[in-house]
């Protein structure tokens, strides 16, 4: 049997592994933050939950021109208030339970989850802290993280990245993104009154690779659709 073990547990590592497995290897991933990766924890199935509230959040304000009588009126639209600490919640929350749906069908389909940093020991060894995991095949799929400037380090408060959105208790007034890519020129538009962007060369990657090829017992969960 054909051991193969996948670096990255985002959309381009567990449906690969996937695939794998039903093609009747012994396949082990190692993810570092949760299975799901970047699209599922903290980029587009987030950033898709965060528009959801946005959308919402316009009907209300545009009710009145359709008829809709809304108390609190102001310039001819309704007084709304976005709550950050409510909503962050919520959005990690579903973020988190599709990343455990997407574990419980991996494991079921019998492939091994190591939760750790993998790291390469040889071609056919993976280490991950005090353990080594013999390999035929390594399929390296880390995916993507936030580009950060020497001249402007992300600290989570003043500089953020798409990381840290989720993190904020309230919103700011005015919110400059740098390097739009997915899922940076959707994320802030819901909550913030005053956004711009600017082009930053060479542009940011995003972190959900296409998908893999599957067969017709393939099962997806990163459908970005999360509200």
């Amino acid at each position: 049997m054909t051991k193969v073990v996948i670096i990255g547990g985002g959309p381009g590592g567990y449906e690969a592994a996937l695939v794998a497995a039903q093609l009747g290897a012994d396949v082990t991933v190692v993810e570092r933050d949760g299975i799901g990766g970047a699209c599922v924890l903290t980029d587009c199935v987030p950033s898709k939950s965060l528009i959801a509230t946005s959308t919402r959040t316009t009907y209300v304000r545009e009710a009145d021109a359709l008829g809709i009588n809304v108390p609190e009126i102001h310039d001819g639209k309704a007084e709304v208030e976005v709550d950050p600490a409510r909503i962050n919640p919520r959005i990690k929350a579903l973020a988190r339970a599709q990343s455990d749906d997407t574990r419980a069908r991996l494991v079921k389909e019998g492939v091994q989850v190591v939760l750790g940093e993998a790291r390469l020991v040889d071609p056919h060894i993976v280490a991950v802290g005090d353990q080594r995991i013999r390999a035929d095949v390594i399929l390296i799929a880390t995916g993507a993280h936030p580009r950060e400037l020497p001249s402007a380090e992300p600290d989570g408060e003043r500089i953020l990245t798409w990381r840290h959105l989720y993190d904020l208790d309230e919103l700011p007034e005015k919110l400059i993104v740098v390097a739009p890519a997915s899922p940076a020129p959707s994320s802030p538009a819901p909550t913030s009154p005053s956004v711009r962007t600017s082009p930053s060369s060479p542009p940011a990657s995003t972190s959900c690779p296409p998908r893999t090829p599957m067969p017709p017992r393939s099962w997806r969960t990163c459908s970005c659709d999360a509200a």
